[in-house]
């Protein structure tokens, strides 16, 4: 064999042996997911249950000192301006009640009664009549009876009175609330409660309305936190009111629990990274994997802010126009990789 058939031989192995190891080497590149950061609306919710309400009305108040002998209305019943409420025997007032007004006494008979404990001080004199407080046991006067009536049109709401009860002058007995017009009650716990404000925006549904979704807006936050009682025990909590706006039906009704969906934040032009892209240094530094034109990734340091359904927001670090290596698990710095398919970042 010549010296050119043996050279032709060696570059003939060398070639193959060339080939073999290069599909090898292609064959040991691992194949990535790219994605790119499209800007988009992001919103985080806190989540909260509550019941359904009327939205409280014009408060009945009470002219008198009494006590109910008949009530004619009861929570949830509509009433029309003029229907009766409830009927009262009104108590006299303390004033009349402990005095007594005498002429013609003079003090020997004034102190006689005095010590019988028929009266039990002298309070005043006006001429020749002299008033004096009597004492409770022996007033017996007459009871009058009234009867009030509803001031509004509406729905009887917040019923705070019954038959036998004993109210007094300025006491509230119930209030008459517009029948449409409702309200979500909810308890929120103390975790939660500094990310709501009024006026934000709220979705509310209920199971007994087969998914149906109102809308709603946060109205007012208690001023004070309390004890409640709930299946994981008992919790610090602040009693927030919703209106609801929108979505309200015949087949809403006060008493129903509903799960009410406040949106907390909402943010334009967002970029979002998914949980799975991140990775981190021995620092504890947050980093991502870009993949570069000549098949190689690069490490590049990303600050992240808050966290959402669908990511985590990346405040800098990359931008739109980076290519993402999406679940760089196996991985690392300066590592090459071929493109095996494009995701949605």
């Amino acid at each position: 064999m010549n010296k050119k058939i043996k050279l032709i031989s060696v570059t003939a192995v060398v070639i193959a042996v060339s080939y073999i190891i290069s599909a090898v080497v292609i064959m040991r590149v691992p194949e990535v997911t790219i994605f790119s950061l499209n800007p988009q609306t992001v919103s985080s919710s806190v989540v909260c249950g509550g019941k359904i309400e009327y939205c409280g009305g014009e408060g009945e108040i009470s002219k008198y000192d009494g006590i109910v002998t008949e009530l004619y209305v009861s929570e949830g019943g509509k009433v029309a301006r003029g229907d009766k409420l409830y009927s009262l025997s009104v108590l006299p007032s303390e004033q009349a009640a402990s005095k007594n007004y005498l002429s013609g006494v003079d003090e020997s008979e004034l102190e006689q009664l005095l010590l019988n404990g028929e009266y039990s001080s002298l309070d005043e004199y006006y001429g020749e009549g002299i008033v004096i407080s009597k004492s409770p046991d022996s007033v017996e006067m007459p009871l009058a009876q009234t009867t009030v009536y509803s001031s509004a049109d509406g729905v009887i709401s917040d019923l705070d009175v019954k038959s036998g009860s004993r109210i007094s002058a300025g006491e509230r007995t119930m209030s008459i609330s517009d029948a449409g017009k409702m309200q979500a009650k909810l308890e929120v716990g103390e975790d939660k409660i500094g990310k709501i404000e009024t006026g934000q925006s709220v979705k509310i549904t209920c199971n007994a309305l087969n998914g149906a979704v109102m809308n709603g807006t946060v109205s007012k936050i208690g001023e004070i936190a309390k004890q409640t009682s709930s299946v994981l025990g008992k919790e610090t909590t602040v009693e927030v009111i919703v209106g609801i706006d929108g979505g309200i039906t015949a087949d809403v009704k006060p008493g129903y629990t509903v799960k009410c969906s406040i949106t907390v934040e909402k943010k334009d032009n967002a970029l979002l990274l998914p949980y799975d892209s991140i990775k981190y240094d021995d620092s504890g530094n947050e980093y991502v994997l870009c993949y570069s034109q000549g098949g190689i990734c690069e490490k590049k340091n990303v600050k992240t802010g808050n966290e959402y359904k669908d990511g985590i927001e990346v405040v800098s670090g990359v931008t739109g126009k980076d290519l993402i290596v999406s679940a760089p698990a196996e991985i690392d710095d300066e590592s090459f990789a071929k493109i095996a398919g494009e995701g949605n970042g």
